[in-house]
């Protein structure tokens, strides 16, 4: 961020492209809240969430939004595929980019109780209303948060789902279990570009119709 003005551009460009006037972004996963706030700043109009189980860091996208003067929902649960508490593990060298449900190193991480939720619960039960946007980045833990979409996953008033997985997803022949759930859904693959040097293992991937 300080170096090159954003982290992850691309990222916010694909979200930015399909959300429309007033859409509504589900940014879940959201760290320090840079996709939400960004998107609410840019987008007055748009509804904003912003899924984020790390105490530490909701604070953080409280002081952005306030400091943006923007207004946006920022959700404690965590979304997955069953309602109920479960254990968020966090890693003590660097809790804000690795927190997940779903992790190798469970046994070696610290682990919170958390309550989880089911998106099509949140939509069903108005709680919020249903995205045109997802962003979704859950550290291995996405495919149960699609899961937890439910039939929402197919209505065509969800345009995207920007995401993190293994390169190579855009290939019909490489199975993924979350590259086959978005297929199934309608959404067509393509792998982002990046704009920024953050090159690591996994690729940003935008999942549209």
């Amino acid at each position: 961020l300080i170096s090159y003005g954003f982290y992850e551009s691309e990222v916010f460009e694909a979200l930015n492209a399909h959300l429309g006037e007033e859409g509504v972004l589900w940014d879940i996963g959201s760290n320090m809240g840079l996709h939400a706030v960004t998107a609410k700043l840019k987008r007055p109009l748009v509804t904003v969430v912003a899924f984020e189980p790390v105490q530490a860091l909701r604070s953080r996208i409280e002081a952005n939004a306030a400091l943006n003067e923007v207004q946006i929902s920022i959700a404690k649960e965590p979304l997955s595929n069953v309602s109920g508490v479960t254990n968020l593990y966090i890693p003590e060298g660097n809790p804000s980019g690795l927190a997940s449900l779903k992790t190798p190193y469970a046994d070696k991480w610290k682990a919170v109780p958390v309550e989880c939720l089911r998106a099509d619960e949140l939509i069903r039960n108005r709680v919020y209303p249903p995205p045109t946007v997802v962003k979704l980045d859950v550290e291995g833990a996405e495919l149960e948060v699609l899961e937890g979409f439910g039939s929402y996953l197919l209505e065509p008033s969800l345009r995207a789902v920007v995401f993190e997985g293994a390169p190579g997803l855009e290939n019909r022949s490489n199975a993924d279990p979350v590259a086959d759930v978005l297929r199934e859904a309608g959404f067509t693959l393509h792998q982002l570009q990046r704009k920024e040097p953050t090159e690591h293992l996994l690729q940003n991937y935008v999942a549209s119709r």
